[in-house]
């Protein structure tokens, strides 16, 4: 197929990781963990072998009526959670860049298949970075650090899709 394209990782790094404390103090008992994979932001100049993508990580921990932890996986960003429980908020953004198999053009940024390709291989990528990111980042709150699941895979299937959608904005 005229359209295939494999991708290479050029470079990965961090771009930004913080921590939001929240009003409550951390508690060993009854946490909950709401875990949000931000839509990729994926950037490439037609004629240019290079595709850099954008991937974000937020976790929201609040304290849980129940007696036992609990992580769930939402789509987007962090959703609305009741302040006052909230013990910390946590994120990690991390970029990586490809060098793809050929040139890309203006063909490739409609064909949603191209990005979509280079994203999918960003998660793989990245996840293990941000799970990293987050669990280091929870024991900062004076948590012990709780563990997300050990693949991009596992992580996306606590969700009700296989993965995020890649973004239309291009560099």
């Amino acid at each position: 197929m005229i359209n295939e394209v494999d991708f290479e990782v050029e470079s990965i790094f961090l771009q930004a990781c913080g921590i939001q404390r929240g009003p409550k103090k951390p508690t060993l008992q009854g946490l909950g963990t709401e875990v949000s994979y931000g839509i990729p932001n994926a950037e490439f100049k037609a004629g240019d072998r290079m595709v850099r993508i954008t991937t974000r990580m937020d976790a929201t921990i609040s304290a849980s009526t129940d007696d036992e932890s609990e992580i769930t996986q939402s789509e987007g960003g962090p959703d609305a959670t009741d302040e006052s429980e909230v013990i910390g908020v946590l994120f990690s953004e991390h970029v990586v860049t490809f060098e793809a198999s050929r040139i890309l053009g203006e063909i490739d940024s409609h064909d949603g298949g191209t990005l979509e390709a280079a994203v999918e291989r960003a998660n793989q990528e990245l996840y293990p970075y941000h799970r990293q990111m987050i669990e280091d980042l929870s024991s900062k709150l004076g948590l012990p650090p709780f563990r997300l699941p050990p693949t991009h895979d596992k992580f996306f299937s606590l969700g009700e899709r296989s993965g995020p959608a890649p973004s239309e904005n291009r560099a």
